[in-house]
């Protein structure tokens, strides 16, 4: 009895520990990322006025030379609002491009000093524009002990572009901490359960915030029942997500040309890391949460799994053939006079709208269009592995069906990334065209002036029906391919 005894202390000690590491660790993580949100504030305010400064340096030369008598003003209260100063400021960056060398030896004028003169000014005055508003963001660290301090500078851009990695890590710790003391607490339960104690010396000996074991199952209400423990961390997990979402919408609008790529900007970056560490988390829960033995398992009944098999087996084929009847429907509806586009056209190569002399104008940019042509040619490949599988299921070798199983997990998980980092980028976009961002069309003007193309930005487009419809008929599909208990070939 001693021993179980000691087992038990041991077994509690050690949950009681791993709960306070817990919310030490989620305290840090809401000091860090306060002080950095603090730092972007505090930044923001100093940077509005350097714009303010530049944007009226630039209203100034604009209205300098001279100009027709009916010709307007410009006003640099109107254009150099702190909301609008910086929009200015890109937009006068992209427009500068007309007179770099590349573009007038493309349209065949060469020799230009003046204007090749002004062009390297320009961008000189930019580039003193860019370091002194990064300035604008420094933070000061300090760091003392018993026998000295001193002072860390550093660029509050620079930290609160790593610390969301940073958090990232750190709540996967927290997680795997907390994955651990369910696995702890489930011992100490089943080791008082199985104990000849009474029940009050093993609710005594279940301390540090252990649920007390119970001889039966508990009721529907009793989730709803708070605990120290889960409360805190509910708390400081709720505070940690608002303010990294303050950190990631006050250095966002920092990152240049964020929409131009579906895939390499700073937010595909972090979202991947998200993904493949929640992809990492939910394969580890299931490591440390796995029963320990004895265990018997559950035992189905070949009618129900046969059942399951049929139903399943159908209703994957239905979505498959329901996907790919989608490409024929409308994807993308268009604002005004702009045309709607067909999901088929997403797999072909893009038809001009008009041509204005050597320049050619297409429905989307084509760096982006290549981009999801990729992704919607993943996902139909999904869609036919999970058709073909679901239809030939019965027919397969044992060893062919283990294979198209992994295989169609893989896609499965594949296209779940895709769509869920295409929503992100729609999310981006509608944020953008609401809120507004200072480099939102210039890329536009510049792709105009330097490629001899133009296109539509995809915020003049809204998704259709046709387009819902295949995104929910491969969020089924992957759903029923990698949940646990679908129908297998064993």
């Amino acid at each position: 009895m001693a021993t179980t005894h000691e087992l038990a202390d041991r077994l509690a000690e050690l949950v009681w520990r791993t709960i306070k590491l817990r919310i030490s660790l989620l305290v840090v993580a809401c000091v860090v990322l306060l002080i950095v949100w603090s730092a972007l504030s505090i930044g923001d305010h100093r940077a509005q006025e350097i714009d303010a400064e530049l944007c009226r340096q630039l209203v100034d030369e604009s209205n300098e030379p001279v100009r027709p008598p009916l010709a307007p003003v410009l006003s640099a209260d109107i254009f150099c609002a702190p909301n609008g100063a910086r929009s200015y400021i890109e937009a006068g960056r992209a427009s500068n491009e007309m007179f770099s060398p590349a573009y007038w030896s493309r349209v065949g004028q060469s020799g230009v000093s003046v204007l090749s003169q002004r062009y390297k000014d320009k961008l000189k005055q930019f580039a003193e524009y860019d370091a002194k508003r990064r300035t604008a963001y420094r933070l000061d660290i300090q760091l003392s002990s018993q026998y000295s301090s001193g002072n860390i500078v550093v660029n509050a851009l620079s930290v609160a572009e790593v610390v969301p990695f940073c958090i990232l890590v750190l709540l996967a710790i927290v997680l795997l901490l907390g994955f651990q003391q369910a696995s702890y607490k489930s011992q100490l339960q089943t080791l008082l359960a199985n104990s000849k104690e009474d029940s009050a010396l093993a609710s005594a000996r279940s301390q540090f915030f252990v649920w007390p074991p119970s001889l039966t199952r508990s009721r529907a209400t009793d989730c709803l029942v708070l605990s120290p423990d889960g409360m805190a961390m509910l708390a400081l997990f709720a505070a940690i997500l608002y303010l990294l979402g303050g950190v990631l919408s006050a250095f966002i609008p920092n990152v240049a040309h964020l929409t131009e790529s579906i895939f390499f900007n700073y937010v595909f970056v972090l979202y991947s890391a998200a993904f493949v560490i929640t992809c990492l988390l939910i394969v580890s829960r299931r490591f440390y949460l796995r029963p320990t033995p004895p265990f018997v398992p559950s035992v189905v009944g070949n009618d129900n799994r046969e059942q399951s098999r049929g139903w399943q087996q159908w209703l994957m084929v239905a979505l498959a053939l329901i996907g790919f009847g989608s490409l024929l429907l409308p994807w993308a509806r268009g604002l005004g006079s702009i045309p709607a586009l067909d999901g088929y056209q997403f797999l072909v190569k893009q038809d001009l709208v008009r041509e204005f002399g050597d320049v050619r104008q297409y429905p989307i940019d084509p760096r982006l269009f290549r981009a999801m042509r990729v992704q919607v040619a993943i996902a139909l490949l999904f869609l036919l592995v999970c058709g073909v599988d679901a239809a030939l299921w019965d027919r397969l070798a044992a060893s062919v069906a283990r294979a198209g199983r992994g295989i169609r997990a893989m896609l499965g998980v594949a296209t779940l990334f895709l769509c869920l980092n295409f929503l992100l980028y729609m999310g981006i976009l509608e944020y953008q065209s609401e809120v507004g961002t200072p480099w939102l069309f210039t890329n536009v003007f510049s792709q105009a002036l330097l490629e001899h193309s133009t296109s539509y930005s995809i915020v003049f487009y809204d998704p259709a029906y046709g387009f819902l419809i295949f995104l929910a008929c491969c969020l089924v599909l992957v759903w029923l391919s990698l949940r646990r208990g679908t129908w297998s070939h064993d």
